[in-house]
């Protein structure tokens, strides 16, 4: 009865705390939002897959129709400029590239065409694009200089290039290094005349793909034989090498994957995609991580809205964001508040070799003992947080020969709460558990 008692306790402060750093929006029409994308945090424009382009100038609290009729792609919307945007979509019979120069406000279209599939645009500034095209015979990337206006196959012609493009909008050594991920991940460091594959993963459809710089990088919605799919993977070295990065595990997830992500900076990313069954009803939660990826962590936005995992996610900045589900949205100004960490154990991790027990006991009053147990020698930092993120203290930061080892917590000058444990080893992999102190 207890344990039932201190889990609905729990549960009842998470609520309160997530709905209170978000304010919930409503769109004027019903529809799939698809594609999200703001100029400043006034500023914004959202496209439903029901043929509708809404547009905001007061932060999402109001949206007015600019076109009907026209549906762009998930993949679809990018921002040029802080006026310029360009689109990729379709009218019902003709993919097309739409233009805005004065932040979707009005629109004209070019590239209109029937016989030709677009599967993803990108511009490296206002006049130069490319687009990854299947011709019925070939796909290949097919290139503008002059805004959209004329199309000319750029690439040789590969099975693989048809898929989500992403280009440095800056040049390396003189050239434009990009990436397109479809049925394998592809890239180019000449501007796209010539592309390889640096990885036989597949994504499906949905995903992102984003580099900070020419080295780091991340793509989602991956899928990797086995039923395992929906990841997200980071690069280190242009994208011959991915690591996967785990997604939190907790039985209360019906579905802990992502897909669409935001990149803030190369520590700050944001993800949508997550749902949570919680007292008999489903709620979508909000991925977040501070340290690029290291550890994804979740947040629990509104208890008012029941429905599965947002589709569209924006941010403007680490503290001003938007998430869209359909016709519902949230906006946060406060980054969304406190992150709800997990546990996990990813394949091959260093996990394999490091047992972390829960804190004993739990809830606690006073002093409450850590058991971590290590197979190997490895420096351990454990940090202290409380429930709205903000860090406590460093307990620990040493190193450990392998064995059982009990760390004890003296909560005494603190408030009675809910409070994260964080563990780093050899500070790259970080674990956590939830301490409840009790006065």
């Amino acid at each position: 009865m207890k344990k039932i008692f201190l889990t609905l306790f729990i549960i009842h402060c998470l609520l309160i705390i997530g709905k209170c750093q978000w304010i919930q929006q409503t769109l004027p029409v019903s529809g799939e939002a698809t594609s999200l994308v703001f100029f400043d945090i006034n500023t914004g424009i959202i496209s439903l897959g029901q043929r509708n382009v809404l547009r905001t100038t007061n932060s999402g609290f109001n949206w007015n129709t600019v076109l009907t009729g026209v549906r762009f792609y998930g993949s679809g919307m990018q921002k040029i400029n802080d006026s310029t945007i360009y689109a990729l979509g379709d009218d019902y019979y003709n993919n097309t590239i739409y233009r805005s120069y004065n932040k979707g406000l009005t629109w004209d279209s070019v590239s209109r065409s029937s016989s030709l599939a677009y599967a993803s645009i990108y511009f490296v500034n206002k006049d130069t694009g490319f687009v990854s095209v299947y011709d019925w015979t070939n796909n290949r990337i097919w290139r503008t200089i002059d805004r959209g206006v004329t199309l000319t196959p750029y690439s040789n012609p590969s099975a693989l290039l048809y898929g989500r493009l992403f280009f440095l909008k800056e040049k390396v050594n003189g050239e434009y290094y990009g990436w397109l991920a479809g049925d394998a991940i592809m890239k180019t460091t000449n501007s796209g005349l010539y592309w390889y594959s640096v990885s036989g993963m597949t994504m499906s459809s949905g995903g992102d793909i984003y580099f900070i710089n020419k080295d780091t990088g991340w793509v989602s919605k991956i899928y990797i034989g086995g039923g395992n799919s929906n990841r997200i993977y980071v690069s280190y070295d242009g994208g011959l090498n991915w690591i996967w990065q785990p997604m939190p595990q907790s039985s209360i997830f019906v579905y802990n994957d992502i897909n669409n992500f935001k990149c803030v900076n190369k520590n700050i990313l944001y993800g949508g995609g997550g749902t949570i069954f919680i007292n008999s009803k489903y709620y979508y939660v909000i991925w977040k991580t501070t340290n690029g990826g290291n550890n994804w962590g979740y947040q629990l936005p509104d208890t008012s809205l029941t429905f599965w995992g947002a589709r569209t996610i924006e941010f403007w900045d680490s503290m001003n964001g938007w998430v869209y589900y359909g016709q519902n949205g949230l906006k946060t100004t406060t980054g969304g508040g406190p992150i709800i960490y997990t546990g996990f154990k990813g394949k091959n991790e260093i996990f394999d070799d490091f047992k972390l027990s829960q804190n004993f006991p739990n809830p606690f009053n006073q002093f409450t003992i850590i058991n971590f147990q290590l197979d190997f020698a490895a420096n351990i930092r454990i940090n202290i947080f409380d429930i709205t993120g903000k860090e406590i203290e460093t307990l620990v930061y040493q190193k450990f020969q392998p064995g059982n080892h009990k760390i004890k917590f003296n909560g005494d000058n603190l408030p009675s709460g809910i409070y994260f444990t964080c563990f780093y080893v050899n500070d790259i992999f970080k674990k956590t558990i939830k301490m409840i102190y009790m006065k």
